[in-house]
Protein backbone atom coordinates (compact mmCIF):
# COMPACT_ATOMS: atom_id res chain seq x y z
CA UNK A 1 0.00 0.00 0.00
CA UNK A 2 2.84 2.38 0.88
CA UNK A 3 4.56 1.68 -2.42
CA UNK A 4 1.30 2.38 -4.27
CA UNK A 5 0.78 5.72 -2.54
CA UNK A 6 4.37 6.77 -3.24
CA UNK A 7 3.92 5.80 -6.90
CA UNK A 8 0.74 7.85 -7.21
CA UNK A 9 2.34 10.92 -5.65
CA UNK A 10 5.48 10.72 -7.82
CA UNK A 11 3.46 10.07 -10.98
CA UNK A 12 1.24 13.08 -10.44
CA UNK A 13 4.22 15.30 -9.67
CA UNK A 14 5.50 14.51 -13.17
CA UNK A 15 2.02 15.11 -14.67
CA UNK A 16 1.49 18.51 -13.03
CA UNK A 17 4.97 19.68 -14.02
CA UNK A 18 4.54 18.65 -17.67
CA UNK A 19 3.00 20.74 -20.45
CA UNK A 20 -0.51 19.29 -20.10
CA UNK A 21 -3.94 20.20 -18.86
CA UNK A 22 -6.50 17.83 -17.29
CA UNK A 23 -10.13 17.56 -18.34
CA UNK A 24 -11.60 16.52 -14.98
CA UNK A 25 -11.19 17.37 -11.33
CA UNK A 26 -8.02 15.75 -9.98
CA UNK A 27 -9.36 15.62 -6.39
CA UNK A 28 -12.21 13.18 -7.17
CA UNK A 29 -9.89 10.81 -9.01
CA UNK A 30 -7.29 10.67 -6.23
CA UNK A 31 -10.04 10.07 -3.62
CA UNK A 32 -11.11 7.02 -5.62
CA UNK A 33 -7.55 5.70 -5.73
CA UNK A 34 -7.15 6.04 -1.97
CA UNK A 35 -10.47 4.25 -1.44
CA UNK A 36 -9.21 1.28 -3.46
CA UNK A 37 -5.94 1.21 -1.53
CA UNK A 38 -7.71 1.37 1.82
CA UNK A 39 -10.21 -1.33 0.90
CA UNK A 40 -7.50 -4.00 0.87
CA UNK A 41 -7.08 -3.90 4.67
CA UNK A 42 -10.82 -4.11 5.49
CA UNK A 43 -13.10 -7.13 6.08
CA UNK A 44 -15.09 -8.48 3.16
CA UNK A 45 -18.31 -6.41 3.24
CA UNK A 46 -16.69 -3.01 4.06
CA UNK A 47 -14.00 -3.84 1.48
CA UNK A 48 -16.62 -4.31 -1.26
CA UNK A 49 -18.43 -1.09 -0.28
CA UNK A 50 -15.24 1.00 -0.18
CA UNK A 51 -13.93 -0.53 -3.40
CA UNK A 52 -17.23 0.26 -5.12
CA UNK A 53 -17.07 3.85 -3.93
CA UNK A 54 -13.48 4.13 -5.14
CA UNK A 55 -14.39 2.74 -8.56
CA UNK A 56 -17.24 5.26 -8.82
CA UNK A 57 -14.92 8.21 -8.11
CA UNK A 58 -12.31 6.99 -10.60
CA UNK A 59 -14.81 6.35 -13.40
CA UNK A 60 -16.61 9.68 -12.96
CA UNK A 61 -13.35 11.62 -12.72
CA UNK A 62 -11.34 10.02 -15.47
CA UNK A 63 -8.04 11.80 -16.01
CA UNK A 64 -7.05 12.62 -19.56
CA UNK A 65 -4.19 14.85 -20.55
CA UNK A 66 -3.78 16.95 -23.66
CA UNK A 67 -0.43 18.54 -24.53
CA UNK A 68 -0.95 22.27 -24.89
CA UNK A 69 1.83 22.46 -27.44
CA UNK A 70 -0.05 20.22 -29.89
CA UNK A 71 -3.15 22.40 -30.25
CA UNK A 72 -1.58 25.64 -31.46
CA UNK A 73 -3.11 29.08 -31.17
CA UNK A 74 -6.78 29.22 -32.17
CA UNK A 75 -6.45 32.92 -32.92
CA UNK A 76 -9.20 34.22 -30.61
CA UNK A 77 -9.89 37.76 -31.86
CA UNK A 78 -11.69 39.22 -28.84
CA UNK A 79 -11.22 36.63 -26.13
CA UNK A 80 -8.85 34.18 -24.51
CA UNK A 81 -8.04 30.56 -25.32
CA UNK A 82 -8.94 28.12 -22.55
CA UNK A 83 -9.15 24.37 -22.06
CA UNK A 84 -12.84 23.45 -21.59
CA UNK A 85 -14.64 20.11 -21.85
CA UNK A 86 -11.69 18.20 -23.25
CA UNK A 87 -10.56 20.74 -25.81
CA UNK A 88 -9.39 24.30 -26.35
CA UNK A 89 -12.00 26.97 -26.97
CA UNK A 90 -12.20 30.75 -27.23
CA UNK A 91 -13.85 32.42 -24.24
CA UNK A 92 -15.20 35.69 -25.58
CA UNK A 93 -15.10 39.14 -24.04
CA UNK A 94 -18.70 40.42 -24.00
CA UNK A 95 -20.51 41.20 -26.15
CA UNK A 96 -18.52 39.26 -28.78
CA UNK A 97 -19.48 35.71 -29.66
CA UNK A 98 -18.62 33.05 -32.23
CA UNK A 99 -15.97 30.34 -32.46
CA UNK A 100 -13.19 32.92 -32.68
CA UNK A 101 -15.01 35.71 -30.78
CA UNK A 102 -15.12 37.79 -33.93
CA UNK A 103 -18.86 38.48 -34.24
CA UNK A 104 -21.23 41.07 -32.76
CA UNK A 105 -24.65 39.94 -31.51
CA UNK A 106 -27.71 41.57 -33.12
CA UNK A 107 -28.26 43.76 -30.06
CA UNK A 108 -24.78 45.31 -30.11
CA UNK A 109 -23.68 48.60 -31.63
CA UNK A 110 -21.10 47.77 -34.30
CA UNK A 111 -18.71 50.69 -34.87
CA UNK A 112 -16.57 48.59 -37.20
CA UNK A 113 -17.44 46.95 -40.50
CA UNK A 114 -19.39 43.85 -41.50
CA UNK A 115 -16.19 41.93 -42.23
CA UNK A 116 -14.32 43.29 -39.19
CA UNK A 117 -16.95 44.08 -36.56
CA UNK A 118 -16.10 46.13 -33.49
CA UNK A 119 -18.75 45.89 -30.78
CA UNK A 120 -18.91 49.05 -28.66
CA UNK A 121 -21.90 48.42 -26.43
CA UNK A 122 -25.58 47.40 -26.59
CA UNK A 123 -28.46 49.19 -28.20
CA UNK A 124 -30.80 50.77 -25.67
CA UNK A 125 -33.33 47.90 -25.69
CA UNK A 126 -30.79 45.19 -24.83
CA UNK A 127 -29.26 43.99 -21.60
CA UNK A 128 -25.61 44.95 -21.09
CA UNK A 129 -22.97 43.53 -21.49
CA UNK A 130 -23.90 40.56 -23.72
CA UNK A 131 -26.49 42.41 -25.85
CA UNK A 132 -28.52 39.25 -26.43
CA UNK A 133 -31.56 39.63 -24.18
CA UNK A 134 -34.11 42.45 -24.24
CA UNK A 135 -34.48 44.58 -21.15
CA UNK A 136 -37.71 44.30 -19.14
CA UNK A 137 -40.43 46.25 -20.91
CA UNK A 138 -39.66 45.16 -24.46
CA UNK A 139 -41.67 42.50 -26.29
CA UNK A 140 -39.56 43.27 -29.34
CA UNK A 141 -36.99 45.95 -30.07
CA UNK A 142 -39.77 48.28 -31.23
CA UNK A 143 -42.79 47.27 -29.11
CA UNK A 144 -43.41 47.52 -25.37
CA UNK A 145 -44.86 44.85 -23.12
CA UNK A 146 -48.28 45.28 -21.55
CA UNK A 147 -47.12 46.82 -18.26
CA UNK A 148 -45.02 49.53 -19.90
CA UNK A 149 -46.01 52.68 -21.76
CA UNK A 150 -44.26 53.60 -24.99
CA UNK A 151 -42.09 56.69 -25.41
CA UNK A 152 -40.46 58.09 -28.53
CA UNK A 153 -37.33 60.11 -29.19
CA UNK A 154 -35.88 61.75 -32.29
CA UNK A 155 -32.55 63.44 -33.10
CA UNK A 156 -34.53 66.60 -33.98
CA UNK A 157 -35.88 67.80 -30.60
CA UNK A 158 -38.39 70.16 -32.26
CA UNK A 159 -40.25 67.35 -34.05
CA UNK A 160 -42.13 66.20 -30.95
CA UNK A 161 -41.96 69.47 -29.01
CA UNK A 162 -45.77 69.84 -28.94
CA UNK A 163 -46.23 66.39 -27.37
CA UNK A 164 -46.18 65.83 -23.60
CA UNK A 165 -42.85 64.64 -22.25
CA UNK A 166 -42.74 61.21 -20.66
CA UNK A 167 -40.97 62.71 -17.63
CA UNK A 168 -41.45 66.29 -16.51
CA UNK A 169 -38.54 66.38 -14.10
CA UNK A 170 -35.74 64.51 -15.89
CA UNK A 171 -32.34 66.23 -15.83
CA UNK A 172 -31.66 68.43 -18.85
CA UNK A 173 -29.47 66.72 -21.43
CA UNK A 174 -30.30 63.17 -20.29
CA UNK A 175 -31.96 60.66 -22.59
CA UNK A 176 -35.06 60.62 -20.41
CA UNK A 177 -35.46 64.36 -20.89
CA UNK A 178 -35.85 63.71 -24.63
CA UNK A 179 -38.63 61.08 -24.37
CA UNK A 180 -42.14 62.00 -25.50
CA UNK A 181 -45.44 60.15 -25.10
CA UNK A 182 -46.14 58.56 -28.46
CA UNK A 183 -47.46 55.13 -29.43
CA UNK A 184 -45.19 52.54 -31.03
CA UNK A 185 -46.89 52.56 -34.44
CA UNK A 186 -46.54 56.30 -34.99
CA UNK A 187 -43.01 56.32 -33.60
CA UNK A 188 -41.90 53.43 -35.81
CA UNK A 189 -43.38 55.13 -38.87
CA UNK A 190 -41.37 58.30 -38.17
CA UNK A 191 -38.00 58.23 -39.91
CA UNK A 192 -35.15 58.46 -37.40
CA UNK A 193 -37.37 57.99 -34.34
CA UNK A 194 -36.83 55.24 -31.75
CA UNK A 195 -39.20 53.55 -29.34
CA UNK A 196 -38.26 53.42 -25.65
CA UNK A 197 -40.08 51.26 -23.09
CA UNK A 198 -39.05 52.81 -19.78
CA UNK A 199 -42.13 54.03 -17.90
CA UNK A 200 -44.78 51.93 -16.17
CA UNK A 201 -48.45 52.28 -16.98
CA UNK A 202 -50.70 53.78 -14.32
CA UNK A 203 -50.92 51.67 -11.16
CA UNK A 204 -47.70 49.77 -11.86
CA UNK A 205 -44.17 50.24 -10.55
CA UNK A 206 -40.72 48.70 -10.13
CA UNK A 207 -38.15 47.51 -12.69
CA UNK A 208 -40.70 45.01 -14.09
CA UNK A 209 -43.65 47.44 -13.84
CA UNK A 210 -45.74 45.09 -11.72
CA UNK A 211 -49.23 46.00 -10.49
CA UNK A 212 -49.10 47.80 -7.16
CA UNK A 213 -48.70 45.24 -4.40
CA UNK A 214 -46.65 42.77 -6.46
CA UNK A 215 -43.05 42.41 -7.65
CA UNK A 216 -40.67 39.96 -9.33
CA UNK A 217 -40.00 38.98 -12.93
CA UNK A 218 -43.46 37.40 -13.25
CA UNK A 219 -45.10 39.90 -10.87
CA UNK A 220 -46.40 37.04 -8.71
CA UNK A 221 -44.66 37.88 -5.42
CA UNK A 222 -46.71 39.89 -2.95
CA UNK A 223 -45.15 43.02 -1.50
CA UNK A 224 -45.31 42.99 2.34
CA UNK A 225 -47.81 45.50 3.64
CA UNK A 226 -46.46 48.76 4.98
CA UNK A 227 -47.80 48.08 8.46
CA UNK A 228 -47.14 44.33 8.44
CA UNK A 229 -44.56 44.62 11.24
CA UNK A 230 -47.16 46.22 13.54
CA UNK A 231 -45.86 49.66 12.61
CA UNK A 232 -49.33 51.16 12.32
CA UNK A 233 -47.90 54.65 11.96
CA UNK A 234 -46.21 53.76 8.65
CA UNK A 235 -47.41 55.42 5.47
CA UNK A 236 -46.73 54.67 1.82
CA UNK A 237 -44.74 57.24 -0.12
CA UNK A 238 -45.32 57.68 -3.83
CA UNK A 239 -42.54 56.92 -6.29
CA UNK A 240 -40.67 59.95 -7.57
CA UNK A 241 -38.17 60.17 -10.41
CA UNK A 242 -34.92 61.67 -9.07
CA UNK A 243 -34.26 65.24 -10.13
CA UNK A 244 -30.54 64.51 -10.28
CA UNK A 245 -28.58 61.48 -11.43
CA UNK A 246 -25.26 60.24 -10.07
CA UNK A 247 -23.07 57.31 -11.06
CA UNK A 248 -23.61 54.16 -9.00
CA UNK A 249 -21.43 51.12 -8.44
CA UNK A 250 -22.39 48.29 -10.81
CA UNK A 251 -22.76 44.76 -9.49
CA UNK A 252 -20.34 43.56 -12.16
CA UNK A 253 -17.67 45.67 -13.86
CA UNK A 254 -17.12 45.67 -17.61
CA UNK A 255 -14.84 47.82 -19.73
CA UNK A 256 -16.68 50.30 -21.93
CA UNK A 257 -14.43 52.72 -23.77
CA UNK A 258 -12.21 54.45 -21.24
CA UNK A 259 -14.42 53.34 -18.34
CA UNK A 260 -12.91 50.20 -16.80
CA UNK A 261 -15.88 49.60 -14.50
CA UNK A 262 -19.10 50.26 -16.38
CA UNK A 263 -22.65 48.99 -16.17
CA UNK A 264 -23.51 50.19 -19.64
CA UNK A 265 -24.85 53.71 -19.43
CA UNK A 266 -28.30 55.23 -19.18
CA UNK A 267 -30.88 52.57 -20.13
CA UNK A 268 -28.25 50.15 -21.43
CA UNK A 269 -27.88 47.48 -18.77
CA UNK A 270 -29.58 49.43 -16.00
CA UNK A 271 -30.27 46.16 -14.17
CA UNK A 272 -26.52 45.54 -13.87
CA UNK A 273 -26.26 48.44 -11.44
CA UNK A 274 -26.77 48.09 -7.71
CA UNK A 275 -29.40 50.81 -7.82
CA UNK A 276 -30.90 49.51 -11.10
CA UNK A 277 -30.27 53.00 -12.41
CA UNK A 278 -27.04 53.65 -14.23
CA UNK A 279 -27.02 57.41 -14.68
Amino acid sequence: MIVGIVGIVIGNIFIWQSDVETTQFFTGWIIGVFCLIGAVALPRIPRVVLAGAGAFFIITNEQKVTPTSSTGDLGCVHGTQRFIGGGFQCVCNPPYFGTLCDQCPPGAINVGTVDEPECYTCRHAFMFPFCRELLPGYDTETTCSANFTASCTHPDPTLFSLLPKTYDNAPAGSVRDELYDLDETTCNNTVGAEVYCDKCIEGHSGPDCCPDGFYGTDCNTIVPKCAAALDYGAKLKENELPTGFVLTDPEVCYTLGENTCSCGGEFIGDLMCTSHFCV
